[in-house]
C-alpha cells in the first residue's frame, strides 16, 4: 500500500511510508531520549530501534497526540503503520523496563512497599551526575520515582547530594528517565515539563539552554520505586507504590524546608 488515509475529527490526512520515515528521522534528531524509546503499550520497530507510534504520527500530521487515538482500532495509530509495512510490537507499561518475565524485573516489582523515610535517606545518600550526559544511565530510571536537580557552576559530579544544592524536586509515574528527557527538551523550547518551562521563561529569558552564553550545569540524582504502572496489569500493591512516589516528592520538599527554611528555587507547587 502506497498511502493510507487517517482522520482526526473532520480533518483527513494522506500518509505515506516516506512521510513516516521522515518523521522517524526528525524524532531521532530532535526528540529521542534513548534507543529504546517506545509508547506505553506499543512501539514501531524499525532498523534496530523502537519508536512511540503516537509521537511519530503526531509529527507526520502536525497534530497534538491528545487529538487522536493510539493503539489498536480501525482509525487508530497502529493501523496506519501496519498498512504501510511497519512492524508494531508490544512493550511493557513503562519505557525501557526489563522484560516483564525477567528475573531482574520480577524481583524489583515484587519488593515490599518501601518505607518513606528510608527513600528520603536513600535519595540524599546518592551522588550527583551530569544530567545531559548521564540521565539515561540512572539506576532503575525506567521506573517511577523522584529526582532532584542541581544547577551550579561548581563541579558536583560524584559528590553527595545536599539539600542546599537542590534546585528542583520532581517525580514521575511513567519513568524517571523519560521525565528527565522531557525536562531536557523543555529547557530548549519551553514545553514538555512545567519546571523546564519556568526555567526557560524566568531564568533563560526564552533562550534555549544550549545557546545560553553563561549557562551553568544541571546535575541529577534519583531514587526509584519499581512497580507496574500499566492500568491493565497493575495490582493494588503497585498502586500503593505509585502513591508512595507522589508522597515522596513532598517528603523530599519537607526535608529540604526543615533544613533550609525554604523550598527549592524552581519548585512552585
Amino acid at each position: 500500500m502506497e498511502s493510507v488515509i487517517f482522520r482526526v475529527g473532520k480533518d483527513k490526512f494522506t500518509i505515506t511510508r516516506e512521510s513516516i520515515l521522515a518523521a522517524m528521522e526528525e524524532y531521532d534528531n530532535h526528540h529521542r531520549t534513548a534507543t529504546n524509546d517506545a509508547g506505553r503499550k506499543y512501539a514501531i520497530k524499525h532498523s534496530g530501534k523502537l519508536y512511540p507510534p503516537k509521537y511519530v504520527l503526531s509529527l507526520v500530521i502536525n497534530k497534538s497526540r491528545s487529538s487522536f487515538c493510539g493503539g489498536e482500532g480501525k482509525n487508530a495509530a497502529n493501523s496506519v503503520f501496519r498498512n504501510l509495512g511497519f512492524e508494531i510490537v508490544c512493550v511493557n507499561g513503562s519505557q525501557g523496563v526489563p522484560p516483564r518475565k525477567s528475573k531482574e524485573h520480577l524481583t524489583k516489582i515484587s519488593a515490599p512497599i518501601p518505607d518513606i523515610q528510608d527513600l528520603v535517606r536513600r535519595l540524599f545518600s546518592q551522588r550527583w551526575t551530569n544530567l545531559h550526559a548521564n540521565h539515561t544511565r540512572l539506576e532503575d530510571g525506567e521506573y517511577p520515582g523522584v529526582y532532584v536537580l542541581a544547577y551550579s557552576d561548581d563541579d558536583l559530579e560524584g559528590k553527595q547530594v545536599k539539600g542546599e544544592q537542590v534546585f528542583y524536586v520532581g517525580m514521575s509515574h511513567t519513568g524517571i528517565k523519560r521525565r528527565l528527557g522531557q525536562f531536557i527538551k523543555g529547557i530548549e523550547d519551553g514545553g514538555h515539563h512545567s519546571g523546564a518551562s519556568r526555567f526557560y521563561t524566568e531564568y533563560a529569558g526564552r533562550i534555549p539552554y544550549s545557546q545560553l552564553q553563561n549557562r551553568k550545569t544541571f546535575y541529577v540524582a534519583s531514587v526509584a520505586v519499581p512497580c507496574i504502572v500499566d492500568k491493565d496489569r497493575r495490582t493494588p500493591t503497585d498502586l500503593k507504590k505509585m502513591g508512595e512516589v507522589a508522597r515522596l516528592e513532598f517528603y523530599v520538599l519537607a526535608y529540604i524546608k526543615e533544613k533550609l527554611h525554604t523550598e527549592p528555587e524552581l519548585n512552585k507547587k
